[in-house]
């Protein structure tokens, strides 16, 4: 007998505040792999979907990264029922000035419907995508001047590689974006054999 697992988590919520998490970062310095610290990460975002008088949802189609939370809003006199079309999670109702939360933790594409209400439009899809955190490898010093070391992220993500002395006080040098999920970088002024690196994600 196999174990089904349940890649949604639902909730009925009054909206609260998100706390944000931390993920793990690489610190490079003087050239060799130093170690792991944690540094501040936005992590996990919360969209909203608001159920109109109009009998819609709005907006009627989200794109999102796993692990962000969808919370519908109904702003309607009326309860209405949001049914996967594809069987994703089991359907539920969200009451008249209620509201009601999934979190997504799988990529895919997701499509729903207000059964009742589905000839008239009510309708919406999600789309959910996986984004890695980015991490440091392969730290190497060519030269006296350069730096080099390789990032693995995702293809087409903007990231922002900061420098510090102390890992407290850091600043920006270069923003990427990268042309694969590895791709190696290159500081062509690191003249600084104490320095640290991190990478983020741009906003």
């Amino acid at each position: 007998m196999h174990e089904s697992h349940n890649p949604f988590s639902f909730t009925r919520v009054a909206l609260a505040k998100r706390i944000p998490i931390c993920c793990l970062k690489f610190a490079l310095v003087a050239g060799t792999l130093l170690g792991l610290f944690a540094a501040p990460y936005a992590g996990a975002a919360e969209h909203f979907v608001t159920i109109t008088s109009l009998y819609a949802f709005d907006p009627d189609s989200l794109a999102i990264e796993v692990g962000d939370t969808v919370t519908w809003y109904n702003q309607d006199e009326d309860d209405h029922e949001v049914v996967s079309d594809t069987g994703a999670w089991a359907p539920f109702v969200v009451l008249s000035g209620e509201s009601a939360s999934l979190v997504f933790n799988r990529p895919g594409a997701f499509p729903y419907r207000d059964p009742f209400w589905a000839p008239l439009g009510m309708t919406g899809n999600i789309t959910v995508t996986l984004v890695r955190p980015p991490t440091i490898s392969a730290p190497l010093r060519p030269n006296p001047s350069e730096f080099e070391f390789t990032i693995s992220g995702t293809a087409g993500q903007t990231y922002i590689i900061e420098t510090s002395d102390d890992l407290i006080r850091w600043v920006a040098i270069d923003t990427n974006v990268a042309p694969d999920n590895i791709f190696n970088y290159t500081n062509t002024s690191a003249t600084n054999l104490t320095q640290f690196y991190r990478v983020n994600r741009a906003p």
